[in-house]
């Protein structure tokens, strides 16, 4: 948004208003503290997972749904990375075709860069999520506790 229109920004945390998104903030987390369920590492899977006794023979028992904020809140995360990524390259690619008609070499490096580390926190993300409802081969459950 900084780059878009510089002024939104600035009257978004302009004085008070900061205190607005840190209070959003720390409600939002009382919210998962309080209502959201824990997860426990398995050595089994090697991983944090909402099941206890995930793949311990005898002990299927445990009811999935009450973990849905969790995967809610994960599917979102991946959504909002793709969007605000796919609205960062159109910000920029917009500018620059204002000033010089091509991107430089560095936005192309910086553009890279970003492009990655969503990339890997995305399927981290929506891995870590996607492990929770469906048994994944080991190594992507390590990476997605690992990222």
């Amino acid at each position: 948004m900084e780059m878009l229109k510089p002024p939104y920004l600035t009257d978004s945390f302009e004085g008070h208003r900061t205190y607005y998104w840190i209070g959003a903030s720390v409600l939002y987390s009382m919210f998962t503290f309080w209502f959201d369920q824990g997860f426990v590492f398995n050595s089994n899977g090697y991983s944090w997972f909402d099941n206890p006794y995930y793949k311990i023979e005898g002990f299927e028992f445990v009811d999935p749904t009450q973990y849905k904020f969790f995967i809610v809140h994960n599917f979102a995360v991946v959504f909002l990375l793709v969007t605000f990524y796919l609205f960062l390259i159109g910000i920029i690619w917009w500018k620059s075709s204002q000033m010089q008609g091509v991107m430089s070499k560095t936005q192309i490096l910086i553009l890279g860069q970003v492009f990655f580390i969503c990339l890997f926190t995305a399927f981290a993300g929506f891995a870590y999520a996607y492990m929770q409802l469906v048994e994944l081969p080991e190594f992507v459950t390590q990476y997605a506790a690992i990222s």
